[in-house]
């Protein structure tokens, strides 16, 4: 027994794991402490302002989740088929894509801003631009992230998380102990998502600049129409999956902010912030198993066990929140 344990912690999908999960747990604590301190600092008020941001920021960023998801499956494709070039065309493929969509949604939030501001009962016009930009932001760094996971750089994957966590609560206080208020909360959340963007394309640069010398495999490492029809399938499928879970955590504050008084919205939006962290580690759980079994069945080997592990390690976490 003691020889499978030291054989299962020595186990690079295990170490990988453990780093991304114990960096998911941290990263979403920091995001709960920007939470938590721009509340202290904001005052309930100004607070129900950014939370319904931040709020619509999460629903509206509901595709970044099934672009990243797809982005890891075929990365960890590719990778297993030893498809370095087609992984990089991948990257540039959905960038430009990404960017022309981010483009359009500055341009409807510049045209429906004041529509924006009077319903969320916002003081400011330039929040819903901070809205565009940081929504834009979220799409075009999910790209980079799902290339990560999916190739398995879970160390990198997790500094990048971390790093971006720890720069929104650090700039944030920064600038709103500054005087800054809501535009310094904002700053704070858009800055950091911007750097670690430029983080992971460092992290990538061995794929981004792979070399283009064989003319005779570059038919076959070009993404081909069915896999672009089947990446926008995966993508059209997962977003209602993930559409409807965030419209469930996040409709209720974006209501209450529209219906209740300032400050109400703003305590109520403080206690719906502590009560979210049941969902942090059966979905980082999800992350480390997604790209670990599309390279296994790309490879064609036996990717039920890791599905066993993970399965029951999350069956065993529910269990015991039902027990406590």
């Amino acid at each position: 027994m003691s020889i499978n344990i030291k054989s299962f912690l020595k186990n690079s999908m295990f170490r990988g794991g453990a780093i991304f999960f114990i960096g998911g747990l941290i990263a979403n604590l920091l995001n709960y402490v920007y939470r938590i301190v721009m509340g202290r600092l904001l005052g309930p008020e100004v607070f129900g302002e950014l939370i319904v941001i931040i709020s619509l920021v999460l629903i509206s960023v509901v595709p970044s989740a099934p672009l990243q998801t797809v982005t890891a499956r075929f990365s960890a494709i590719f990778e297993a088929q030893d498809f370095t070039r087609k992984l990089k065309n991948l990257f540039f493929y959905l960038t430009r894509v990404i960017s022309l969509i981010s483009f359009w949604i500055v341009i409807l939030a510049v045209i429906f801003a004041s529509q924006i501001q009077t319903f969320l009962k916002l003081s400011s016009k330039s929040y819903v631009y901070f809205l565009a930009a940081i929504i834009a932001a979220m799409l075009i760094t999910g790209i980079t992230k799902g290339i990560l996971q999916g190739l398995k750089r879970f160390p990198q994957l997790s500094s990048a998380i971390i790093l971006e966590s720890i720069g929104r609560v650090g700039l944030a206080v920064i600038l709103v102990t500054l005087g800054f208020k809501m535009t310094g909360a904002l700053s704070g959340f858009l800055i950091p998502l911007i750097l670690v963007y430029f983080l992971t394309i460092y992290f990538l640069r061995d794929i981004l600049v792979a070399s283009d010398e064989q003319e005779e495999s570059s038919s076959q490492d070009k993404i081909s129409s069915s896999q672009t029809k089947e990446i926008w399938q995966y993508i059209f499928y997962s977003f209602f999956v993930f559409f409807f879970l965030n419209l469930l955590l996040n409709v209720d504050i974006i209501l209450v902010k529209h219906y209740f008084p300032a400050l109400e919205a703003g305590i109520y939006s403080g206690f719906t912030t502590l009560g979210r962290a049941a969902f942090i580690a059966v979905s980082l759980l999800a992350g480390i198993l997604f790209p670990i079994v599309a390279f296994k069945q790309a490879k064609k080997e036996d990717y039920f066990h890791p599905l066993k592990i993970v399965s029951l390690a999350s069956f065993l976490k529910d269990g015991n929140n039902l027990l406590s």
